[in-house]
């Protein structure tokens, strides 16, 4: 009895895939391709399987086979016939400051893109990235109409035409999408940014506390500590009452001094006192001598006057 093969083919942007059933886990199934090579997807417990094809690969007829390992008369067989999509390419001709770009996009793998130019006999072939996008330089003074696009399918032979427009001018360059690739090398570069201004500050910090402790010690060795004002405080005490008992022992010098020698006045005075005391005792004795005469002459007067 033949399996109940089911199958159908999606078309992707970057291929085609093709999912099925064939209602038994022990199943084996095989996808034979148009380059005449073949797959077997894994079948899982539900007897459904899936594939993914390149799109080189995904087009033309595809014939998918199920069949039982011991039972010749399981076998199915059906035939998908895949069509590549329709090619969709986009060019846009913009100003990115003083710059002009050609830019586009496809919707599919394996398409080439041929800019033609008024500059350029030969077509410039443009190289698809992976994300399915192109861009090329072009001439500041090329218009649109000056530029043909042309996208050549080698699956099909399909060529198409491509109309270019007229972006939008900035003076800008466009800012690209972030990846998480993108944020994180941005923030090892902003740690790394940190970490060294870090290490800057510390280092300026040092040397400012290095400077201050320089200056410090020269102000404290131009500036003595308390203790060394206290000791010189003492010593110019000491030294003030030195002079001090000196000038006191001069002091009482000078009085005896000036008892033992008197002065000059005093001298004079002491000289005139002597004279003058001199002049009273010789005036006394004269006086002393000339009495006892006063007596005898008035005693032989009174003799003979009376008489």
């Amino acid at each position: 009895m033949e399996l109940p093969l089911t199958a159908t083919a999606l078309n992707k942007r970057n291929g085609v895939t093709i999912i099925g059933s064939v209602g038994n886990p022990d199943a084996i199934v095989t996808i034979n391709l148009n380059d005449d090579s073949t797959i077997q997807p894994k079948v899982d417990a539900n007897g459904s399987f899936i594939a993914q094809l390149e799109r080189k690969k995904a087009f033309g007829d595809i014939r998918v086979i199920a069949v039982l390992r011991d039972d010749l008369d399981s076998r199915s067989e059906m035939t998908l016939h895949v069509v590549a999509p329709k090619a969709i390419v986009t060019a846009v001709l913009s100003t990115q400051g003083i710059m002009r770009k050609l830019t586009g996009s496809v919707n599919q793998p394996g398409l080439f893109i041929e800019v033609h130019t008024p500059e350029n006999v030969h077509p410039i072939e443009v190289v698809v990235d992976e994300n399915f996008e192109f861009e090329l330089q072009m001439p500041i003074a090329l218009r649109p109409e000056d530029i043909k696009v042309v996208a050549l399918n080698p699956q099909t032979g399909e060529q198409i035409d491509v109309p270019v427009e007229l972006g939008v001018t900035t003076k800008t360059m466009t800012i690209p999408i972030l990846t998480d690739d993108m944020i994180t090398s941005y923030a090892a570069e902003a740690e790394q940014r940190r970490a060294a201004e870090e290490a800057h500050d510390q280092a300026l910090m040092a040397k400012a506390a290095a400077s201050e402790a320089f200056v410090t010690s020269i102000v404290e060795t131009l500036q003595p500590t308390p203790t060394a004002i206290n000791e010189k405080a003492a010593a110019a005490n000491k030294e003030t009452e030195i002079v001090t008992a000196a000038t006191d022992v001069l002091s009482k010098d000078t009085v005896i001094v000036e008892v033992l020698q008197p002065t000059k006045e005093k001298v004079e005075t002491v000289a005139a006192d002597t004279e003058s005391n001199q002049k009273v005792e010789s005036e006394v004795k004269s006086r002393a001598a000339r009495k006892p005469r006063r007596g005898i002459m008035r005693f032989f007067h009174w003799l003979f006057v009376r008489g």
